[in-house]
């Protein structure tokens, strides 16, 4: 809920400043309903035909028809349609051609408005350009239609749109408008329907109108230079001239265009292309023109068309309205500001200056109307200068009466314009204001999610709620106080009011709630290049360059990650960013050779979007390159995923097949559609490609949206399960590399080392790739999904660019990445941590979070700059500018061949929009790329990786929104700026499609990321719980205990289930659920329960202050957990406890209990390693208080052995073996077996008698969990040295490595032994524990070169003989996933994911030996009784020493000759038998003697892994004496070096020297003598 509050917020301040802003600054103007009357002037007078026909090509430009084209002329557009100029030349006074002024917006339904109505249309009209709306005001057609007479008309239906009833039905014969890829229709019908309306009885029509589109859809398809064009001239001049034939003298012919086109086709704006359309009237009958006398030059302007030489008679667009109404004896439409056309009135009876006078008067007329209308006071300032106007028109003498009507007349027209920009300066300085307190606003909330603390997301949801509590406050006062204020504020309605109001005040409340802190660091990170890009806004010419601008800015942006690869600590992440900088580099380079000039930029710039600056077809090498980027995406995309092994579970499926096949699909159907313009196939051929492009278009867009997402919301993973046979080994290592690509291993084998064994026995590991990016990858298939979807509306230029965006999205998603590392690794060594596993930024511990259990990553505001920036530069070489004529009107047509609503708005939206979409959408992979899910706290991470998130999504939105807010600022200052229509309002409405472009890319990634994260398990649970006893049978008063009451008390009592329901939770017992009626006497003494939520919450929370602290002064004190024997062979009920939204994984065991008086373990696994952990509890009576906090468990062996990793959902579980599926028979709590009942019970027996046996003896420690003191006092190895030489076994044993009197370490070697431990734990395996089962044969004792004879006494042997077997075990080992908390001094970068594979258990037995010489394992035996010696001992380290590693060894008789060794067999080996090989210790230290082998095992560096390891040294020994000994080393020691040059070997000294408390408080063993 925290995110979609937020996302609310943002976008409700978005919206409210926007339109606030718009609704002052966007030009408005009044429609006034008056219409002219008949009697109010002799409008007939001036009349001389009875009818006219309006032929209007589309897009006709001026210079088509100009007998003066530019210099050079195009074959396909000149000199083609010659018809009007032959009969201009033939018939002067009956011909006249004009260049026509169309006012901008220049798009179709605007300037038929126009030419009907003579009033000039506002900037937001474009937004009708679809869908029109009926012109109301007075106009050309509803004066003919008051007058009866009736209308003909063929051609576009926008008209039926503009004009629904004034068209006769029997005379009208619409045609669809917006099939662009249509070229002859239209026009077909015109040129078939409109002679035969011309030729049939005249009286039934007055007005036919002919409207053609085969023109301007050539131009949008082609462009004009094109064969295509000068074909479709060719057929409009072969028209005219049967046009000519058909009319009457009677009947005037009026050719026009209703706007131009640019070089490339298209229209929309205000460049003089597109604004210059040609105009030619002819008359067959009586001479429009007969007057000798010339008229004045003031009213007869000119203007030269670019390129060319001559200047031609121009006129305004609107002027052809009173002239058309004048020659047809009709009233001029009241709204009408444009003047006649004097050369049309030059007749003998001075009807220019009557016909002009007729025209003043009515817009006169039309001035006073609206000057007493509401919006009057737009004329206040301009008013004077009117009536002075048309006082001198009025008072003229004759002969300058013409000019001064002509000039009111020009400056009515030209005041209108520029008063129709009349702006709300106080709504646009409320836009200004939401907008900008929404951005600071926005940095408040981003630096609280910034911040370290832990209560940042109670925090966020108070302000949160906080400023929804105000807004709405805000709003309410607000609209109480409009009534009040409504007289001072002009042009502000009370909805205006509220929205400000409530915008506003909840931006303070979450200011001032988050409290932002502005430091000297916040000075720092100021960010420079924002604020230039802001500054660009300032200046028009920067605005029209700022496609050139960008990339500089974009590269300049990348320079400090640059410049920090050179800083990289090591080669590997040195080449990584400058690598992958570089391909940055080169694609935002390679981006730019993708161009489209807007009209300012010429003759600087040079199309290369499209084949040349007057076409719209692709270019050649966008045919070659665009399916080729379409298969190699999706490669690149794998290959970059396979850098972290995520190229797995979907993503093998999706990547190489359905999005290869999807982009191909697009770039297939943009191929069908430049096959289709070429016009290869004909009329038959076309109809087949046009349905082909529509069948694909469609199916792609189908399959990908709704397909797609379900897809990949069922499988959203991309983590692979790899199991291999690996050699056996001694201990077990689980090493998660979250930065080298390195997959999670859980490895039954050994440490790594230099010296390992190959061919030792091979055992299964199971390797889960793609865990390192296990949040990033698969969402970057979503990404990839939304990416096919505007490939497909994309053009083949700009797909060939949408790939370069997609790769330098991942080059620089992996740079942002190394450089954290970088970060990460450089913080670990200044902290003192010898190796860091995984990515240092995400899994080093914070001042605030010293143990490392919450994951935080902070996702910077400069990571987002480059980011943004990509986007505004992906939109550029995608072919738009931010103007109108950029538009590309034909990706309307992708999924229909007709514009339909709203298919056709949505494509050209995606194509416009679609980078800023797919920025917005990949904001959260700032947070996501290379995250590994964590397995300690899943709940808190999860709640870390949201907050993260959001902070990326609001960095993002707020650069855009300090983009709007800075061209907001600059369009409304320079409001009066010549280009402020041309320039500085469409870059203010682009940034305002570019923020809701993104706010919707950023909702989705919202949306994205809850299905990554969804379904978060219950908190990793361990604790001994005090089950209620039942009420007594005697007591018939007290209330029965039910599971109910148990779920309640667990709730109530247990931190993490504080927040959970009682009723959500499940319990059960070996997969027996406990209903909530049953008697809370099923649940035994001892028995595991499982704890499954139904209905899991949001979040569940778990404070780090309700964690179990694990100091060394809290394992001193009694646990239940620490008085249990380790040696238990069975283990107690263990069940595991899931998310509901996972399959239930339960792992099965033994049941046993254990009396009231006597301590149980309990134990879990970490099982799903996607979404899930697991949850136990163990119940107790009598054993632990409530309030003692739960104690940490300690896994046992027989759950690391029958657990079973669960598979991803795409490989079915493998069948389990017959014995494996009888160990997993349920039976369920008090109904085994008699015979097991009461073995279980005299083992319970026997297990107390040990513990009161060893009742005395303190809590044993092995280098897994060492205590914090130990680092700091070393020397109580002595100590523990003196104990074993008493006899006593010792209550921890230090590490043996922890000695600094060893000369062969290096020069820091003391001081980093003093700080805190290495940040690496190896977990030991269990299985290859040779400690752990005594197991010593005959052959392994006599194949020893020593003999008992060689003890110093017999008095070890005794008391190794009379000692119980295994009474006291080493530590077991807890995993990371196992732990609540961990010590400040210890960090964990081990990932137990191991957990839940289920092994068969193994058997093995101990043969008694009858050799002499061998009586120890005889004595073993018969102190069992002669039975199977199977004893189960704890999973723990083999450095530790326990009593059964003591075994004796024998004296040598006689001197031992030192012979030559082979050291690969001696580590191969060590490595298999090293608890065989005597131990040297004080009663066998006499024996030692020059020449023997010996190995030991000390604290060093691996080479391999730069990890902190047991390395084994094999030595000879040189000499003896009593105080010390020197040894020869066998083999070369590796040195590691914490500067950057690591890994590198030194020479070894010749001999190396050791006192014997080193030896005999180390682990040395005997090998050879």
């Amino acid at each position: 809920m925290i995110a979609v509050r937020l996302l609310c917020w943002l976008v409700y301040v978005h919206v409210t400043g926007i339109y606030l802003f718009t609704r002052g600054f966007l030009l408005s103007r009044l429609a006034l309903p008056n219409k002219s009357q008949q009697g109010e002037e002799q409008w007939n007078r001036f009349a001389t035909h009875k009818r006219a026909v309006v032929l209007v090509i589309d897009a006709l430009r001026f210079d088509f028809v100009s007998d003066h084209p530019p210099d050079p002329p195009s074959p396909n557009h000149h000199n083609i349609l010659t018809l009007p100029r032959e009969l201009t030349a033939a018939h002067p006074q009956h011909s006249f051609i004009f260049n026509a002024y169309a006012d901008p917006p220049t798009t179709t339904l605007q300037r038929i408005k126009g030419l009907t109505t003579g009033s000039l249309p506002t900037f937001v009209d474009i937004g009708e350009s679809f869908s029109g709306s009926v012109i109301q005001e007075d106009s050309l057609l509803h004066q003919l239609d008051s007058s009866g007479r009736k209308i003909a008309f063929v051609g576009d239906n926008t008209w039926l749109s503009l004009f629904p009833g004034f068209l006769d039905h029997n005379l009208s014969f619409p045609f669809d408008s917006f099939d662009v890829e249509d070229l002859h229709t239209v026009d077909s019908g015109v040129i078939s329907h409109l002679p035969s309306i011309i030729q049939q009885s005249s009286e039934r029509w007055t007005l036919a109108i002919g409207h053609g589109l085969g023109v301007d859809h050539a131009g949008h398809r082609v462009g004009p230079d094109h064969p295509v064009m000068k074909a479709k001239l060719e057929q409009m001049n072969a028209f005219l001239g049967e046009l000519v034939h058909v009319i009457d003298e009677d009947t005037l012919l009026i050719l026009l265009g209703d706007h131009g086109m640019d070089q490339v086709g298209n229209h929309g704006g205000d460049s003089v292309l597109e604004t210059s359309s040609a105009v030619w009237i002819y008359s067959r009958g009586a001479p429009l023109s007969s007057s000798s006398i010339p008229l004045p030059p003031e009213i007869l302007p000119k203007t030269t068309f670019p390129g060319e030489r001559i200047p031609h008679r121009s006129i305004q667009q609107i002027d052809l309205v009173p002239t058309i109404s004048l020659l047809l004896g009709l009233p001029i439409p009241f709204n009408n500001l444009g003047s006649i056309i004097p050369e049309l009135f030059d007749r003998k009876d001075s009807s220019v200056n009557e016909a002009l006078g007729l025209n003043a008067r009515q817009i006169k007329r039309y001035l006073d109307a609206y000057r007493a209308s509401a919006s009057g006071g737009e004329l206040d300032g301009v008013w004077s200068d009117l009536v002075k106007a048309w006082s001198e028109a009025s008072d003229a003498p004759p002969d300058t009466r013409v000019p001064a009507l002509f000039a009111f007349s020009r400056l009515s027209l030209s005041t209108c314009r520029s008063l129709w920009a009349q702006f709300s300066l106080t709504l646009i300085g409320a836009g200004l204001i939401v907008i900008f307190t929404s951005i600071v606003a926005s940095y408040a909330l981003y630096s609280l999610l910034g911040d370290s603390g832990a209560d940042r997301r109670q925090r966020l949801e108070r302000s949160l709620l906080s400023a929804c509590k105000v807004g709405a406050l805000g709003s309410i006062v607000s609209g109480f106080a409009y009534p009040l204020v409504r007289d001072y504020l002009d042009g502000v309605h009370a909805h205006h009011l509220i929205l400000f109001g409530g915008a506003l005040a909840s931006s303070l409340a979450l200011t001032l709630t988050c409290k932002p802190r502005f430091t000297f660091d916040s000075v720092k990170s100021t960010p420079v290049l924002l604020i230039l890009h802001i500054l660009c806004f300032a200046s028009n010419s920067f605005t029209i360059w700022e496609d050139h601008i960008i990339p500089f800015l974009c590269l300049t942006s990348l320079a400090p990650s640059f410049l920090t690869g050179f800083t990289a600590p090591t080669p590997r992440l040195r080449n990584r960013i400058l690598g992958f900088s570089t391909l940055f580099a080169v694609c935002v380079r390679l981006m730019m050779l993708s161009t489209v000039c807007r009209e300012e930029q010429h003759p600087y710039c040079v199309v290369t979007f499209y084949a040349s600056s007057t076409s719209s077809a692709p270019p050649i090498l966008a045919l070659v390159l665009a399916p080729l980027m379409a298969v190699s995406i999706p490669q690149i995309i794998r290959r970059v995923l396979a850098i972290s092994k995520s190229d797995n579970g979907i993503a093998r499926v999706f990547l190489p097949w359905i999005l290869t096949a999807a982009l191909l699909a697009g770039t297939t159907c943009w191929i069908f559609e430049w096959i289709h313009s070429m016009e290869w196939f004909g009329d038959v051929g076309n109809v087949w490609l046009r349905n082909a492009r529509t069948t694909v278009a469609t199916a792609e867009m189908v399959l990908m949206i709704f397909g797609g997402l379900a897809f990949w919301s069922a499988i959203p993973v991309c983590l692979g399960i790899q199991r291999t046979e690996r050699p056996a080994r001694t201990t077990a290592s689980i090493v998660t590399e979250t930065n080298g690509g390195s997959p999670v291993v859980a490895d039954a084998g050994s440490k790594p080392s230099h010296s390992e064994n190959t061919n030792l026995g091979s055992r299964a590991t199971v390797t889960l790739l793609g865990y390192a990016n296990a949040f990033g990858s698969p969402y970057f298939i979503l990404w990839s999904i939304f990416l096919s979807v505007v490939w497909l509306c994309m053009q083949l230029t700009g797909q060939v660019v949408l790939g370069l965006f997609t790769v330098a999205l991942l080059a620089y998603l992996e740079v942002v990445d190394s450089v954290r590392d970088i970060w990460g690794l450089n913080e670990a060594l200044s902290k003192g941590f010898a190796s860091t596993v995984g990515t240092p930024s995400t899994q080093l511990p914070s001042n605030s979070d010293p143990d490392g259990l919450t994951l935080k990553r902070e996702v910077k505001f400069s990571e987002i700059v480059p980011l943004a920036l990509l986007a505004t530069h992906t939109f550029y070489r995608t072919g738009h500018q931010p103007t109108i004529p950029s538009l590309q009107w034909k990706t309307a047509f992708v999924l229909v061949s007709s514009v339909k609503f709203p298919y056709s708005q949505i494509t050209v939206i995606l194509n416009t929009l679609g980078p800023y979409f797919l920025v917005g959408l990949s904001a959260p992979l700032l947070a996501l790329w290379n995250l590994p899910p964590s397995l300690s706290l899943p709940v808190n991470h999860q709640e870390n990786v949201l907050l993260s998130v959001l902070r990326s999504c609001l960095g993002l939105t707020a650069y855009f929104n300090s983009l709007l807010l800075g061209s907001a600022v600059f369009s409304a200052g320079l409001r009066r700026h010549l280009m402020v229509w041309k320039v500085f309002a469409p870059r203010y409405m682009f940034s305002v499609l570019e923020m809701a472009a993104l706010d919707a890319g950023v909702v989705v990634g919202i949306w994205g990321l809850w299905r990554v994260t969804t379904g978060p398990p219950l908190p990793l649970l361990k604790a001994w719980f005090p089950v209620p006893s039942p009420r007594p049978e005697s007591s018939s008063t007290s209330p029965e205990l039910t599971i109910a009451n148990l779920k309640t008390r667990l709730c109530n009592t247990l931190a993490p289930l504080r927040s959970v329901p009682p009723s959500s939770l499940r319990l059960s017992i070996d997969g027996f659920e406990l209903l909530d009626e049953c008697d809370l006497g099923v649940v035994r003494d001892g028995d595991l329960v499982s704890i499954e939520q139904i209905n899991p919450p949001e979040s569940i929370v778990v404070s780090k202050e309700n964690l179990p602290e694990r100091s060394a002064d809290r394992r001193k004190h009694t646990s239940p957990l620490r008085d249990l024997h380790p040696t238990s062979k069975k283990r107690k009920r263990s069940i595991e406890s899931t998310s509901a939204s996972e399959p239930e994984s339960t792992s099965e065991s033994d049941s046993s209990s254990s009396s009231s008086s006597s301590s149980s373990s309990s134990s879990s696994t970490d099982t799903d390693s996607d979404s899930t952990s697991t949850s136990s509890v163990t119940s107790e009576s009598n054993i632990s208080e409530p309030d003692s906090g739960p104690s940490l468990p300690l896994p046992r062996r027989t759950e690391w052995q029958e657990t079973k990793l669960k598979p991803l959902p795409r490989y079915p579980p493998k069948p389990l073996p017959s014995s494996t599926q009888a160990q997993l028979t349920h039976v369920p709590p008090g109904f085994g077996k008699p015979q097991t009942r009461a073995r279980n019970k005299r083992r319970r027996l026997k297990r107390l008698h040990e513990r009161q046996a060893t009742a005395d003896s303190g809590p044993v420690s092995g280098s897994n969990a060492i205590e914090s003191s130990a680092c700091a006092h070393p020397e109580s190895q002595f100590q523990e040295s003196e104990a074993l030489s008493n006899g006593n076994t010792p209550d921890a044993l230090l590490l043996p490595s922890l000695s600094l009197r060893n000369k062969n370490k290096a020069k820091n070697f003391r001081s980093l032994i003093s700080r805190p431990l290495p940040p690496k734990i190896i977990f030991a395996d269990e299985e290859d524990e040779v400690s752990a089962r005594i197991e010593i044969s005959t052959e392994n004792l006599r194949s020893s070169s020593l003999d008992s004879s060689r003890l110093a006494s017999t008095s070890m042997q005794e008391e190794v003989e009379r000692r119980p077997l295994a009474t006291k075990s080493m530590p077991l080992l807890v995993p990371p996933s196992a732990r609540p908390s961990l010590p400040p001094n210890l960090f964990v970068t081990s990932v137990d994911v191991e957990a839940g594979i289920q092994r068969p258990k193994k058997k093995r037995k101990t043969r008694a030996a009858a050799e002499p010489g061998h009586h120890l394992v005889g004595d073993l035996a018969e102190d069992t009784g002669g039975d199977e010696l199977d004893v189960t001992l704890d999973y723990g380290n083999d450095e530790d020493d326990g009593p059964q590693e003591k075994t004796s060894r024998g004296q040598v008789h006689g001197e031992i000759v030192p012979v030559e060794v082979d050291l690969n067999k001696l580590e191969q080996s060590a490595k298999s038998n090293w608890a065989q090989f005597p131990k040297i210790t004080r009663e066998t230290q006499a024996i030692l003697k020059v020449g023997d082998v010996i190995a030991y095992k000390d604290l060093g560096i691996n080479p391999k892994t730069f990890t902190p390891e047991y390395l084994t040294t094999f030595a000879r020994v040189a000499s003896v004496d009593l105080t010390k000994v020197v040894v020869r080393p066998l083999q070369p020691r590796p040195e590691v070096s914490f500067s950057a040059r690591l890994g590198q070997y030194i020479e070894e000294a010749h001999e190396d020297e050791f006192v014997w408390e080193d030896i005999i408080g180390g682990d040395w063993r005997f090998i050879r003598g």
